[in-house]
C-alpha cells in the first residue's frame, strides 16, 4: 500500500525577508533535493531515492514536524486512491485549502510511497494515482499559486513510517488507528499523504534557476 507525501517548496520571497529557523537544517534541505533530482515526469529511480536512508532518520522525522511546514496528513483505507475515499476527508480537505495562500514562486512537490503488503507493480501504480489525485486536486480545485507542482512516487524501500517516526512528526496516532489491529494500523500509516511548505527561498533560489529557470 502507499503513501504520498506533498512539499510545497518556497522559492523565493520579499527581499531581506528573514527565514525561518528550519532552513538552517541541512537534513531536511539534503531530502528535498534528493527528492528533486531523484523524480521527473517519467517517475522516480528508486535507486536514488534511496539516499534518503542516508539521512538520520529522527532528526528528518523531526524537522517534518516544524509549524513553519505547516504539515497536514491524510491517511486512506488499503487499495484506495481517490480523496473522497480518505479518511477524515472533509477535515483534511480544510487543512488542505490554507495552501491557497502559498508563495506564488513555490514549487509543490506530491510524492507516493508503498508499504511492503501486496505486489510491487501495483503498489507503484496506486502511489502514482494517490500522487496525481493529490497534484489535481492542488492546481485544479484549490488552484494553489504555486509556480510548478511536481509529482513522484517510489516503493516500499525508502523510509517506512513505524509509531516512533509518527510521534516525531507529531502525528496523533489516531489519524492513522482505524482499526483494531496494530499491523494494519501501521500499513494505514504507510498509505497516506503528507504536506509540507518549504519556507525557504534562499536555499532554492540557485538550483531552482540552474534546473528550470529563475521563477
Amino acid at each position: 500500500m502507499m503513501k504520498t507525501i506533498a512539499i510545497c517548496l518556497a522559492l523565493s520571497g520579499a527581499a531581506g525577508a528573514e527565514e525561518p529557523e528550519i532552513c538552517k537544517n541541512n537534513d531536511l534541505f539534503r531530502a528535498v533535493q534528493i527528492i528533486d533530482s531523484s523524480c521527473n515526469a517519467q517517475g522516480c529511480s528508486e535507486t536514488a531515492l534511496k539516499e534518503l536512508e542516508k539521512i538520520d532518520k529522527p532528526t528528518l522525522m523531526s524537522a517534518l514536524r516544524d509549524p513553519h511546514l505547516e504539515p497536514v496528513h491524510i491517511f486512506f483505507p488499503a487499495g484506495k486512491e481517490l480523496l473522497g475515499d480518505a479518511y477524515d476527508w472533509p477535515r483534511r480537505e480544510g487543512y488542505l485549502k490554507t495552501l491557497a495562500y502559498a508563495d506564488p514562486k513555490a514549487v509543490a512537490y506530491v510524492l507516493g510511497q508503498a508499504s511492503p503488503k501486496g505486489k510491487q507493480p501495483r503498489n507503484t501504480e496506486l502511489s502514482r494515482h494517490r500522487a496525481e489525485v493529490v497534484a489535481i486536486f492542488l492546481e485544479r480545485v484549490l488552484h494553489i499559486p504555486c509556480w510548478r507542482i511536481q509529482k513522484g512516487w517510489f516503493g516500499s524501500t525508502v523510509l517506512q513510517l513505524d509509531r516512533v517516526d509518527a510521534n516525531q512528526m507529531n502525528i496523533d496516532a489516531a489519524e492513522y488507528s482505524k482499526t483494531g489491529n496494530r499491523h494494519k494500523n501501521l500499513e494505514i500509516l504507510n498509505q497516506g499523504v503528507h504536506v509540507f511548505i518549504y519556507p525557504c527561498p534562499s536555499r532554492f533560489r540557485m538550483l531552482a534557476s540552474q534546473k528550470w529557470g529563475t521563477p
